[in-house]
């Protein structure tokens, strides 16, 4: 099932469930293509591309271009971190300061990253609200988040691949909330919220 959140002719923002993968065999990116091409009934191939990915387990937006030259400025906006992303998390433990920024190297492996004096700097903005983590990405590094809160010994509820010892249904509790961005086209302001709620942990 296809949950739109925004659709124009050169644009197109995705809510993703947890459990499904950005792209790939049985990827949301996948499930976007065949949707249109029925819902339009177009005859050849669809050009639905995802500018970015979030990790299978993580839900929220994800947005993907539906024409080339939008691809070509979403990307170059990407490389820039000219899209401003927006996340929420439940964590294990307490962290020592409500709200602080992190930086660290890290360094992709096969399937997981870690944190390595020759990896990548990887930045982000944190407040704890509540029970709940909201953070800021200011560098959108492979499973940036997950890796800089296991590190300081607060995994994401239900990410065992990181440290976690729960569960949560489907994923793990982390979740895509808002993205902000400057249409490639329209040249217009526009701001992307997931209707994905995080359950109680």
């Amino acid at each position: 099932m296809i949950h739109i959140l925004y659709e124009d002719n050169h644009l197109l923002v995705l809510d993703k469930p947890h459990g499904v993968p950005t792209q790939g065999e049985g990827s949301l990116e996948e499930a976007a293509r065949q949707y249109i091409k029925q819902r339009d009934k177009k005859p050849g191939n669809v050009f639905v591309y995802a500018v970015h990915r979030i990790d299978a387990p993580v839900a929220g937006v994800v947005l993907f271009a539906k024409s080339k030259k939008a691809l070509s400025r979403l990307s170059e906006m990407q490389r820039c971190s000219e899209i401003e992303k927006k996340y929420i998390a439940s964590v294990e433990g307490k962290l020592k300061e409500p709200r602080g920024t992190w930086t660290d190297t890290l360094l992709k492996k096969s399937h997981y990253s870690v944190v390595a004096p020759s990896g990548k700097k990887s930045t982000l903005m944190y407040e704890v609200k509540g029970n709940l983590v909201y953070i800021t990405l200011l560098t959108g590094r492979y499973h940036q988040i997950r890796v800089q809160f296991s590190s300081r010994g607060h995994p994401i509820y239900g990410d065992t691949k990181y440290g976690s010892t729960h569960t949560y249904k489907n994923g793990i509790a982390l979740i895509h909330r808002e993205m902000t961005l400057i249409h490639p086209i329209l040249k217009k302001k526009m701001t992307f919220r997931t209707k994905n709620k995080l359950q109680s942990v």
